[in-house]
């Protein structure tokens, strides 16, 4: 459909702006405790529940609170390239974590 088309331009477009702009990328998502998140969604259920919880914990979150319907759409494609998206997003959020720990 029309709207699952504009749902995977808009999460091509996140994962590459995660991979190539990680500076700016991090400037939205900069607020979340990673570490907890993590495991929240390695223990989730398969049903995307884990994800919801994810979205709620450490503040408000404009990368997490728009690809979740994302990781929920009819088509397989979507769902794929957000969660590639998302991982990117992780990715990124947990390198920021470790080198302000040190």
């Amino acid at each position: 459909t029309d709207r699952s088309d504009r749902k995977l331009a808009a999460v091509l477009v996140l994962r590459e702006l995660a991979k190539c702009a990680p500076t700016a990328f991090y400037s939205k998502t900069h607020n979340v405790n990673v570490q907890h998140h993590a495991a929240t969604a390695a223990g989730s259920s398969g049903g995307g529940g884990g994800l919801a919880t994810m979205a709620g914990l450490g503040g408000t979150n404009e990368f997490l609170d728009n690809i979740l319907p994302c990781l929920r759409d009819p088509q397989p494609i979507v769902r794929v390239c957000a969660a590639d998206a998302l991982a990117e997003c992780l990715k990124i959020l947990m390198e920021r974590q470790r080198g302000s720990m040190t």
